[in-house]
């Protein structure tokens, strides 16, 4: 062979070579489109039957009353649990589980008005016992916010109102209400009478919350059936909350 269809047989070999580069990124690229239009199918099913959550550290507990470790609230506050009040993106305080709330022109009286029909993950609905017996524990766990209320304790007005009043002004309590260093979680009633004697801790088939991730027009979800992370990646334990109080997971729905 000459010199010249040795050239030639090498720009053929190498248009062949371009061809099928081409074809396989065509062929790659109409796989990925039936692999887009499969999804709808894929995931025809409203309602996932489990979320894995996974963190690269374990929390003594997670109860927010008294465990203030970042992974914890990541974790929970907000979406498990939530408060009567919380911080907005600009910082400004937002009602939460409460529809509104009145504070005094001194600052040292507060009412909130709950909101009805709101139900934690056993089913049951939450109601101003709840609201009370959380936050004054809360109060308990936390000195800052019990030295700035001094001996004043959250009190039921009726099954949707709670009050609070100093008799000095208390004008950081509502940051401290809406805030995530020692979050205000708000737990079923049965939650806080179930607090161990020993630990001081809520155990942890009450960790019982209303978060949205939770519940969704009434139905219980497996999110609430979750394990720290240690333990979900070594032992596949699964911590459940709602095994206690008689409920029964169901399934999270897709956003």
């Amino acid at each position: 062979m000459d010199g010249t269809g040795y050239l030639h047989t090498r720009k053929d070999k190498g248009r062949k070579k371009r061809k099928m580069a081409k074809k396989l990124f065509s062929l790659l690229m109409a796989l990925t489109l039936l692999a887009v239009l499969a999804l709808p199918a894929a995931f025809a099913e409203d309602y996932l039957d489990i979320i894995n959550i996974a963190d690269d550290n374990q929390s003594a507990s997670y109860d927010l009353h008294k465990d203030t470790s970042v992974n914890g609230r990541n974790m929970l506050r907000g979406t498990v649990m939530e408060q009567l009040v919380t911080l907005k993106a600009d910082g400004s305080i937002a009602p939460e589980l409460c529809e509104s709330y009145d504070v005094s022109d001194d600052n040292s009286a507060f009412t909130f008005h709950l909101r009805k029909g709101v139900k934690f993950h056993n089913g049951k609905e939450m109601t101003s016992a709840d609201v009370v017996a959380s936050l004054n524990r809360w109060l308990e766990c936390f000195g800052t916010a019990r030295k700035m209320v001094g001996d004043a304790r959250f009190t039921v007005v009726d099954d949707y109102t709670v009050s609070l009043t100093l008799d000095h002004s208390a004008i950081m309590l509502l940051d401290m209400l809406a805030g995530a260093a020692q979050a205000a979680v708000i737990y079923p009633v049965e939650s806080i009478e179930a607090v161990n004697a020993d630990t001081g801790y809520v155990p942890a088939d009450y960790i019982i919350g209303t978060g949205r991730t939770c519940s969704r027009n009434g139905r219980l979800t497996s999110m609430c059936c979750w394990s720290a992370s240690t333990i979900m990646r070594r032992t596949a334990t699964r911590i459940s909350p709602l095994t206690a109080c008689g409920a029964t997971s169901t399934r999270i729905p897709r956003r």
